[in-house]
């Protein structure tokens, strides 16, 4: 393979990466803010109803999101959605903690593919 291929093939790598790692943080997400809401559902004085549909929501959308990962805008829709998890902090209080955290995921996911793009060396088969 020489440079030159190495070049159009490099941003498909790149983005494979990028969707690799957008689509891990959104699926564990969506795991754990399950899990979280059933103990919440246990020790928290919201409502069932309320709780439930939030996180249905939120478990849905970033299932939907990590499965449409490969489209053009899906990043940016993840950014936007990891917006709307944190902002859910607010009307859930116990999962401001998860939600920072998986915030910090995604960013750091998008940072380290960002890194790997501009580091990348080519290589020769």
């Amino acid at each position: 393979m020489s440079t030159g291929s190495w070049q159009q093939a490099h941003p498909a790598r790149v983005h494979r990466l990028r969707r690799l790692i957008c689509s891990t943080v959104l699926v564990a997400q969506a795991l754990v803010v399950f899990f979280a809401a059933l103990v919440a559902m246990r020790l928290s004085s919201i409502p069932g109803p309320i709780l439930a549909l939030a996180t249905a929501t939120l478990v849905l959308g970033c299932l939907l999101l990590a499965g449409l990962m490969g489209r053009p805008w899906a990043v940016l829709a993840g950014s936007v959605w990891q917006g709307v998890c944190l902002a859910c902090s607010v009307v859930l209080p116990a999962f401001a903690l998860l939600m920072v955290i998986f915030v910090g995921l995604w960013v750091a996911g998008l940072l380290v593919v960002r890194h790997i793009a501009a580091t990348a060396v080519p290589t020769t088969h």
